[in-house]
């Protein structure tokens, strides 16, 4: 009897999340001194405090691609003002129209909206949304279109002009020549930030990087996959009906706990879709543990600006140096 009473628990924790069950076993909790990535966020973090970074912050931001998110950015953004956290916002101008009323509210509540691009970045399609828009896929005429255009959009229904940009699925657009066209444009735009490169350039030169006149504010990962983007669409236990795995939130929470133990810092540049997380108890826990922590959030100009002196990247160095 005992044994069944141990036993029907976790059978029931194993069918409504086997993902994050499973992904618990196989990745059980890691020792900082015995986890090969430590180096790199001990590197992240003395060069985040080389460039003026002291403590740990938050750069939270969402990719509101689809429908589906416009209702549930507003859930999300009204559960974080209840912990006093702050979101900046990532929407392709087709949504902002489909979604004007509710995001111009959130603009005029003091949500930061950047520029991600005018067209569509998914579709319906075989009882689910598929991605579309690659700019790897697109000449470079089409790029800076897109990039205009959204700016318009974004100024005219947010009411001011956006200060960044997110490029769409940007893992595919990363080489210097791609990263170097997006940045010549934003600049004569006035933008002061991107945030659309991943992890390991962040390892490198920190969370506040100059790359010859505009910021980049490079994602982050996690304390147990340093190089890995720690995003909610790779922890969906379910994408169709959006169910979020625990260990979502649990490696948010590891990674925060380490960090403040080893006393590092830098900017936790943590993205997820409005969707993804709505409601969901493992993104909630963690952003309660986040607010328990006391870390401060910033919204993405904000952070564009935490680093008095920047360390300087050069596009192709990050290559030559890997």
């Amino acid at each position: 009897m005992v044994t069944l009473s141990r036993t029907l628990p976790r059978l029931r924790r194993l069918l409504r999340d086997p993902v994050g069950v499973i992904s618990r076993r196989l990745n059980a909790r890691v020792h900082p001194s015995h986890n090969p990535d430590l180096e790199k966020l001990s590197t992240f973090s003395r060069a985040a405090e080389q460039s003026g970074v002291q403590g740990l912050h938050l750069f939270l931001s969402f990719d509101s691609d689809t429908d589906m998110d416009i209702s549930a950015s507003q859930d999300v953004h009204t559960f974080l003002t209840s912990l006093g956290i702050k979101m900046t916002l990532a929407v392709p101008g087709t949504q902002l129209r489909n979604g004007a009323k509710t995001y111009r509210f959130l603009s005029e509540s003091g949500v930061e909206f950047i520029n991600h691009g005018e067209l569509p970045h998914a579709k319906w399609q075989d009882d689910q949304y598929v991605s579309t828009t690659f700019y790897n896929e697109m000449s470079e005429a089409a790029v800076i279109e897109d990039i205009l255009n959204a700016h318009q959009t974004v100024t005219s229904i947010c009411g001011q002009a956006p200060k960044g940009f997110r490029a769409p699925h940007f893992g595919t657009f990363q080489s210097p020549d791609q990263l170097q066209l997006i940045y010549n444009v934003v600049k004569k735009l006035g933008y002061t930030y991107c945030s659309t490169t991943s992890p390991n350039l962040a390892h490198r030169y920190g969370p506040v990087i100059d790359m010859d006149g505009i910021v980049e504010l490079p994602t982050f990962g996690s304390f147990r996959s340093a190089d890995s983007i720690l995003d909610s669409w790779s922890h969906l236990t379910d994408r169709r009906n959006y169910a979020l795995g625990s260990l979502y939130g649990d490696l948010m929470v590891e990674t925060v706990d380490v960090m403040l133990s080893m006393k590092m810092s830098g900017i936790l540049s943590w993205y997820a879709d409005p969707c993804h997380v709505a409601g969901q108890e493992s993104f909630e826990r963690a952003m309660r543990h986040i607010a328990k922590c006391g870390i401060p959030s910033l919204s993405g100009h904000k952070a564009a600006r935490l680093a008095p002196t920047p360390l300087r990247c050069t596009l192709g160095q990050h290559e030559r140096e890997s």
